[in-house]
């Protein structure tokens, strides 16, 4: 499968944190999550712990479009999804385009958090 490209981001988790106090925390997790993760990131308790799954959401995301540009155009933050696989006994999560039409593209993620950084890796193939 040839490669498309690859896409790198960086973030500090207190801007996001920055961002979900200056809006709402809810309004911003619409603004940038699919419909799984929202109901995945709804269920989640802690403050903390729901600032940093939006941080590794947005991170692995833009990585996402660095990787696919100019090759695939997205539309929204939520063209995208980053959660395990149900059918998977993998605990890896597994990034998709899930809007419609879906391209012919694999995408392959890593993300690591750490402190107050987190940091995404993105390969966008053609099938």
């Amino acid at each position: 499968m040839p490669v498309l490209g690859v896409g790198t981001d960086i973030l500090l988790l207190p801007r996001i944190a920055s961002i979900v106090k200056r809006r709402s925390p809810e309004r911003f997790a619409r603004k940038i999550l699919c419909p799984e993760e929202y109901g995945r990131w709804h269920s989640i308790r802690t403050e903390s712990e729901r600032e940093r799954f939006l941080a590794v959401r947005w991170c692995v995301k833009e990585a996402a479009y660095k990787a696919l540009q100019p090759s695939v155009s997205l539309q929204s933050w939520k063209d995208l999804c980053f959660l395990k696989d149900p059918m998977s006994s993998s605990l890896k999560p597994l990034l998709r385009i899930v809007r419609e039409p879906v391209p012919n593209v694999t995408l392959h993620a890593s993300v690591s958090h750490d402190g107050d950084y987190a940091i995404a890796m993105v390969t966008a193939e053609q099938d």
